[in-house]
């Protein structure tokens, strides 16, 4: 592939890109990458990742890195960031071992997405869920759920004590 055309993929892709030397300070970003940091081309190289986290999420990218370094596999972690306006971000990161024309371990490079919408609506989803569940278990009413034959898939917690269900009667029980 030519450069060209390398270059025109990777500046164009909505995903991040990076490259980072063997101590995780950036030598290659995308456009996309400095949108997702929010911070220009020219401040990020040369910049450390340790910059936009916090320091247990540096470890953890140090610890992906290491064992990258160790076994020359790809790792996945996804981490918070801190961009330069404070806003704080949710990505997920792919890494992958960066090697030098003669095939020595170089450093990283990789893809991070931004994942931050994604894990606000997981986790809105976790409360509502977890509410759903609060309300179902201690209301004073009977409630359940049964299938199209009227076999029981689920009781609440009054329903089930007062007629002595267990989870495997329910199954049984039309």
């Amino acid at each position: 592939m030519s450069n060209a055309r390398f270059e025109k993929i990777i500046n164009n892709m909505q995903e991040g890109y990076y490259e980072n030397d063997l101590k995780g300070n950036f030598i290659f970003v995308n456009d996309a990458l400095c949108k997702i940091f929010g911070i220009p081309r020219e401040k990020l190289i040369g910049s450390n990742y340790r910059e936009y986290t916090s320091e247990k999420t540096s470890q953890k990218i140090f610890e992906a890195y290491n064992r990258i370094y160790m076994t020359e596999q790809p790792s996945y972690i996804e981490y918070e960031i801190t961009r330069k306006d404070k806003l704080t971000v949710i990505v997920a990161s792919s890494g992958y071992l960066l090697k030098d024309a003669e095939g020595n371990k170089a450093g990283f490079y990789g893809l991070i997405q931004d994942i931050t919408e994604r894990k606000k609506a997981e986790e809105r989803l976790r409360q509502s869920e977890e509410k759903y569940r609060d309300i179902f278990e201690n209301v004073s009413d009977f409630l359940f759920f049964h299938d199209l034959d009227g076999n029981f898939i689920e009781t609440n917690l009054v329903m089930s004590e007062d007629y002595g269900f267990t989870e495997d009667d329910i199954a049984n029980r039309n």
